[in-house]
């Protein structure tokens, strides 16, 4: 079975080359066959300490929601910043 690529879509992947070999190397095989899109964290430190809680909670087989998630995001965004000693921009961060 052969596939056809747009000339567009093509042209897309040749810009963006770069960030899809980082992107590929950030994400086990598994995961990244199964994304559609690649969206990047605004906070990559947040991102990592979330995806270490959400990994550790599912391997303890505790059920989480959304909204479980964006809760932790904040406390965990609060507490990176206290960590760095920068002033309060939780009011300002929106987990989504």
């Amino acid at each position: 079975m052969q596939r056809v690529v747009a000339a567009s879509t093509f042209q897309g992947w040749l810009k963006d080359e770069e960030k899809l070999r980082q992107a590929t190397a950030f994400f086990d095989e598994s995961e990244g066959l199964q994304r559609k899109r690649l969206k990047q964290a605004k906070d990559s430190q947040l991102d990592k300490a979330v995806i270490a809680w959400f990994t550790q909670k599912e391997s303890d087989g505790t059920p989480i929601s959304g909204e479980i998630i964006k809760a932790q995001a904040q406390k965990l965004k609060k507490e990176l910043e206290q960590q760095q000693g920068i002033g309060n921009s939780v009011a300002d961060f929106q987990a989504s």
